[in-house]
Formats: C-alpha cells, sequence, structure tokens
C-alpha cells in the first residue's frame, strides 16, 4: 500500500540524513563507526520517542474516559427510558367493568382497559354522589390499587430525572417535558377529579 511503501522510503532516508554532516557537532554523524550509529540515532530519537508515546498515551486515556462517559450517560438514559416505557405498560394493564341493565334485556357487561378505564372508574366513583352512603371505601376496589401503583411509578420516574447527576440539564428537561406530558395527557384530568370527589370526606 502506499503507507507501507512511504514508511520504506522514510527509513531509507532517514539513515541518510542521520549519517550526513551536520553544522552542529553534538548531531554530527558522520563521523561515528558503522557499528554504533544504531546506538547514537536510538540515543538521540529516544526521547522525542518517548514524550511521542506519553503524548499518544494521554490522547488514548482522554478518549477512553470520554467513551466511559458517554457509556454512563447512555445507561442513564436508557434506564429512563425504560421506566416511561414500564409505566405506560402499568397503564395499560389498569381495567374497569360496568355491568348494564335494562328492564327485559339480559344484563350488559362492559370492560374497559388502560387510559380509557381510568377515566370511567372516575366517572363511576362520581356518580355515587354521596360517598356517605356508599357501601364501600374507596381503597375496597382493586382499581384504587392500579391506580396507586401507577402513581408512585410515575413519582419514581420523576425523581429519577430530577435527582440524576449523569445526565446534563438539557437532557433533564427533556426528559421533565416527556413525563410532564403524560401526566398530563393520561390522568391529569380524571385524577383532579377523583381528588376533589375524595376530599369532603377526607378525614
Amino acid at each position: 500500500t502506499i503507507r507501507q511503501t512511504l514508511f520504506i522510503l522514510i527509513l531509507f532516508i532517514s539513515v541518510y540524513i542521520f549519517t550526513a554532516p551536520s553544522f552542529l557537532n553534538n548531531f554530527d554523524l558522520s563521523n561515528v563507526e558503522t557499528s554504533n550509529i544504531g546506538s547514537s540515532i536510538g540515543g538521540i530519537t529516544a526521547p522525542f520517542i518517548g514524550l511521542f508515546s506519553a503524548i499518544l498515551l494521554y490522547l488514548t486515556l482522554n478518549k477512553q474516559s470520554e467513551t466511559v462517559k458517554q457509556q454512563e450517560v447512555k445507561n442513564e438514559s436508557d434506564l429512563i427510558f425504560s421506566l416511561i416505557n414500564q409505566l405506560h405498560l402499568e397503564i395499560s394493564y389498569f381495567y374497569h367493568t360496568e355491568t348494564i341493565n335494562k328492564k327485559g334485556e339480559k344484563p350488559l357487561e362492559l370492560k374497559y382497559s388502560g387510559v380509557e378505564a381510568f377515566h370511567k372508574f372516575v366517572h363511576f366513583i362520581k356518580s355515587k354522589n354521596n360517598l356517605d352512603r356508599f357501601p364501600h371505601t374507596l381503597y375496597s376496589f382493586y382499581q384504587t390499587k392500579q391506580l396507586l401503583l401507577f402513581l408512585r411509578s410515575f413519582c419514581l420516574v420523576e425523581e429519577k430525572i430530577t435527582t440524576n447527576t449523569i445526565i446534563s440539564d438539557i437532557q433533564k428537561s427533556v426528559f421533565q417535558s416527556k413525563i410532564n406530558d403524560v401526566y398530563k395527557c393520561l390522568f391529569k384530568e380524571s385524577l383532579v377529579n377523583l381528588i376533589n370527589i375524595i376530599e369532603p370526606y377526607d378525614n
């Protein structure tokens, strides 16, 4: 290849350069015996080679440090994305069933899932306009336990973002915007309604 050819040419040319007469006595190797030329050249070039090797080592370690940092940032970002995806998965598992009874007809059972189920559940609780006479506590519903599960997951993701010291402030801002959108789009409205419903009965 071209690189190999140039390298060989430099080797041959360097022999001539190092053995040619020099205007500085300390660098004049023309009078050195042939058997000692290698030692002389090695003595001259050793400091430069050592310095060059040290620079290369520094650049290599610096590059490795940057690579490790980038990998840490990637791992943290992947973890946050994984937690957000897990939150979506938990929301998708939320379900609520309603039974519609019409006179003279067979009862019709409707089953909802995901965000729609959450909205339907809150609407169901809201329809019980007097919770004092409601025969069940809110916590007795399985849906309430599901709701608490993904609210805790939401808080976990938010805490992971705000306390993270590895990702940059810009990345934090992006993740925070993402989790805020999840809250606003998926359950803010129904959650506020649910709080307004149960707040008067909170002892």
